[in-house]
């Protein structure tokens, strides 16, 4: 019995934890990709980030970059 609570305590909190996690993430990307839409960041800032490839492949198919 003790065993069961515990297992669902932990799965609660690991739950709330990855999902915080994927919506942080979600969260940036989109972050990003406005900021790309607006013209507000480009090509050189890009070369600086972290995964800042990715950004311009998704940048040059869309046609901003």
């Amino acid at each position: 019995m003790i065993v069961y609570l515990i297992k669902l305590a932990l799965s609660d909190i690991a739950g709330d934890g990855i999902t915080i996690l994927i919506a942080l993430i979600v969260g940036v990307f989109f972050h990003i990709l406005i900021l790309m839409l607006l013209r507000v960041i480009g090509e050189a800032e890009l070369h600086e980030m972290p995964c800042g490839g990715l950004f311009i492949l998704i940048g040059r198919s869309v046609g901003v970059l």
